[in-house]
């Protein structure tokens, strides 16, 4: 078959080119199709769905940035940010209570959810990093449950008997971290003045308020934070633990300080005693690594208890003072020992002149021969 002349296969090519769409269509033609696209109810959905994870978002992105940002050593800087979430926070409520008619005022209860997840972040930080046993932690549990609350809490804003129990909580909760600070001093009269101070400005917004709403909610609630102090299940702020162990041959030299501890074969990561083999006349040593604020000064004390199975009591066997100074910044480490300790379950608790607990650890003694074997390995005390 002869091949078909150039000329004429160029004239079949061109007859039989279907007409090719254009690549850049017209803006008039992309507008048309763009709103189309987002006009259509599957994007609709898919947009209304994302919307819900918006506040978790936020409150991840919030939470990530104080982590970074905030730490043991606070600055007068931050306890001011704090004091203008605060403030910021009950000029929010002002407005709401008056009934504000304004440009803009549609933004207020956004504006509120924004100062009152500022402060309830930090506040998350601080006390958990003063927070070291169960009933510690549950204040901050209901902390945190605020916190992400507060991402949900726009609309409810308006409704002021909610708002006045979270900002009653905020401010004596932010109160009691900040004025031992500002006064240099960790007395327990901070706390009760701190509730005291945040109440009395519910009240007074309450008084100001034209909108009907319940103060009772706000009082319940100072009245469980007193409740909570009372049984040392608020975190001891400003001070927060580092580290603490039981361990025993204390020594130390230019190259650090170090201990010994018998190791448990399925707790490898641990740095303290739980289970341990007490030779007799053997000291055994409890060291509290604490960090405290620059200008205080505060004695920290070690209590040494033993359970007692009859009772069913925990029974004080010991307790020492140590004068404390705050400011460095790798904290203060501070250590008891004793000797010749009875078999059974004992516990060393860090308290401060409140006796508002620091610290504690448990471990169950189990007394051995002096020819005892043990397998001991050193250890860097912090």
């Amino acid at each position: 078959m002869r091949d078909p002349n150039p000329d004429e296969q160029a004239d079949i090519e061109i007859q039989n080119t279907p007409e090719l769409p254009t690549l850049f269509p017209s803006e008039e033609k992309q507008k048309h199709r763009l709103k189309g696209w987002f006009r259509k109810p599957k994007f609709t959905k898919q947009l209304t769905f994302t919307k819900k994870f918006y506040p978790a978002l936020a409150f991840i992105g919030g939470f990530s940035w104080d982590v970074f940002t905030l730490g043991r050593k606070v600055y007068a800087s931050d306890l001011f940010i704090l004091l203008a979430y605060y403030l910021g926070a009950g000029l929010c409520l002002y407005l709401i209570g008056r009934e504000a008619k304004f440009k803009g005022a549609q933004y207020i209860n956004l504006a509120l959810q924004f100062f009152m997840g500022g402060l309830f972040s930090a506040l998350v930080i601080f006390y958990f990093i003063s927070s070291s046993f169960l009933g510690s932690y549950l204040l901050v549990f209901l902390l945190v449950a605020l916190l992400v609350g507060n991402e949900f809490m726009e609309k409810r804003y308006a409704r002021l008997t909610v708002s006045w129990m979270f900002f009653n909580m905020s401010g004596s909760m932010y109160l009691n971290f900040a004025l031992p600070h500002m006064l240099h001093n960790v007395h327990s009269i901070w706390f009760y003045l701190s509730s005291a101070l945040s109440f009395a400005f519910v009240f007074l917004l309450s008084r100001l308020s034209r909108l009907g709403a319940k103060l009772w909610p706000s009082a319940l609630i100072s009245g469980l934070l007193i409740l909570l102090f009372q049984l040392n299940w608020i975190p001891p702020v400003p001070f927060a633990k580092r580290s603490m162990a039981i361990c025993r041959e204390y020594t130390q030299n230019e190259l650090g300080t170090f201990c010994k501890i018998e190791p448990s074969f399925w707790k490898v990561w641990k740095s303290s005693e739980s289970v341990l083999h007490h030779r007799p006349n053997e000291a055994i040593y409890c060291f509290t690594s604490i960090f405290l604020p620059s200008g205080i000064n505060s004695p920290v004390a070690h209590v040494w208890e033993l359970w007692d199975e009859d009772k069913r009591v925990w029974l004080s066997t010991f307790r020492k003072e140590v004068p404390l100074t705050g400011g460095r910044e790798k904290g203060f480490r501070i250590y008891t020992y004793k000797r010749n300790l009875p078999a059974g379950k004992w516990r060393v608790s860090t308290e401060n002149e409140n006796s508002q607990i620091i610290g504690r650890i448990k471990f169950r003694v189990v007394e051995v021969e002096a020819d005892y074997a043990l397998k001991l390995r050193n250890i860097v005390l912090d």
